[in-house]
């Protein structure tokens, strides 16, 4: 512990010293956090990706190695090939007042290979393998809120499954034909349903778009700050940044060309910036910074969970729980500068297959956590998540976890990069049957620099 506290001290000593930039959230309303909405958002896209290999090879060797009596004279040819196709569909429909999400990720390959070696004093080998895999993705959620209000209701699925099967024909000439066979399948399927209230809101965008002002005024693009309502506007093109890409292939061209007609509205342009103005005005978009949440929302759901494990070698391991959720999250800007926010999760209930292993399992998961921005690019964090896991089984157990994080980042685009993190990981794990206790504390702690070097040494 007193190595961790010497340290944080150091960094704290070597953060004072760094110019960091003290200003960019002091020259904005805070209520523009609180103003932010949804923007309309209505995408979708279909992909394939399609790829087909083939190789083959052949050799011939003759060799007279010492140690037999007798020459070794072969011929060995291989041939593979590999097709696989990979189709991808997306949708999203996001206002203020609904929100449906749509994904499906599909993966399919084959694998032929033949492998045949022949030849004089050899095992006159033959092999055949035949593979086929399948991976299918589906996500859907869906919330509608309820006229004006806050009350909305909401429903998801979760549908993963990993399908692969292999034979192997093989033969040489001191054993018969043999068949080698092997499946397997992962499957997990899940579906929820609920109602709640309240509403959660996302304000990264907000702050990257007062970041982006901050930026022009730097390049001397702008001598004043942006409206308000072109301020609100940037934000809502920040936060779709991250699905133009979901839509076009060359994305960041079509994102900057709207950011690009939101600013002329105020008379601003980019054009004749220089190739260093130009990339650090568009660093706004990967910046560093925490993640900023504004809001209040509660919801209860009841939750269907299957799942299994198949081997064609193995016993089938299935669960079904159908689970009864209720959750509260909340998180709040206290100034342009911090926030504070705090979730609960409380959810359990039984496994509904004959003879289950695992009767019950009940879960509850709280967090506590405050974010402090130092200045630009420097701040702060303290979380606390707690997790308790409880199991009604042929060995009943309650397992506990408990991670408490400390983390202190400053981002200095010119020069310097520096991260440290301390967390105390605490677990305890219990089965009462076996009066079994295993209890473990773990504490972690990673500093990082990462210095740049733009100026050469000059000697005289």
């Amino acid at each position: 512990m007193k190595n961790l506290i010497v340290s944080f001290i150091v960094i704290l000593f070597i953060s004072s010293l760094v110019k960091a930039q003290s200003y960019g959230l002091d020259n904005a309303d805070p209520s523009l956090f609180t103003k932010y909405k949804i923007p309309d958002t209505d995408l979708h896209s279909l992909w394939f990706n399609t790829n087909l290999i083939f190789n083959s090879s052949k050799n011939s060797s003759y060799y007279n190695p010492s140690y037999y009596a007798y020459n070794i004279n072969q011929s060995r040819s291989n041939v593979n090939l590999t097709y696989s196709l990979s189709p991808q569909y997306y949708l999203l429909k996001e206002s203020e007042d609904r929100v449906l999400s749509l994904s499906f990720n599909a993966s399919g390959s084959y694998n032929y290979q033949r492998e045949v070696v022949d030849g004089e004093n050899t095992n006159n080998y033959r092999d055949k393998t035949n593979d086929a895999q399948l991976n299918l993705i589906l996500n859907f959620s869906y919330n509608k809120y309820a006229d004006e209000g806050d009350l909305f209701y909401a429903f998801g699925s979760n549908i993963s499954a990993d399908f692969y099967d292999t034979q192997d024909n093989s033969s040489d000439r001191y054993m018969d034909n043999f068949n080698n066979y092997m499946s397997y399948k992962i499957q997990n399927y899940e579906v929820s349903a609920g109602i709640g209230w309240g509403r959660m809101r996302n304000v990264n965008a907000v702050v990257s778009a007062i970041r982006f002002q901050e930026r022009l005024k730097q390049v001397n693009a702008l001598s004043k700050d942006l409206d308000e309502k072109t301020i609100e506007d940037l934000a809502q093109k920040f936060s779709r940044a991250g699905y133009y890409a979901d839509v076009y292939d060359r994305s960041g061209k079509y994102l900057w060309q709207d950011i690009e007609k939101t600013l002329a509205n105020d008379g601003v342009s980019l054009s004749g910036l220089n190739q260093y103005a130009d990339s650090y005005i568009r660093e706004t978009l990967s910046e560093i910074t925490i993640i900023r949440n504004e809001g209040f929302e509660t919801s209860a759901n009841i939750k269907l969970n299957y799942n299994n494990i198949y081997e064609s070698t193995w016993p089938i391991n299935e669960q079904f729980y159908t689970l009864l959720n209720g959750s509260m999250a909340y998180s709040h800007q206290l100034n342009l500068n911090s926030q504070i926010s705090a979730n609960l999760s409380l959810s359990g209930g039984p496994n509904v297959l004959a003879n289950p292993v695992i009767r019950q399992s009940y879960f509850f998961i709280a967090g506590l956590g405050y974010d402090y921005e130092i200045t630009d690019r420097v701040f702060a964090t303290v979380h606390n998540n707690l997790s308790i896991t409880f199991q009604n089984s042929e060995v009943p157990g309650r397992i506990l976890n408990n991670d408490l994080i400390f983390v202190l980042h400053i981002f200095v685009e010119d020069n310097l990069s520096l991260a440290a993190s301390y967390t105390w990981d605490y677990t305890d794990t219990r089965y009462t049957s076996y009066a079994w206790e295993n209890e473990g504390n773990n504490h972690y702690v990673s500093i990082g620099f990462t210095y740049y070097i733009d100026r050469a040494l000059i000697f005289n």
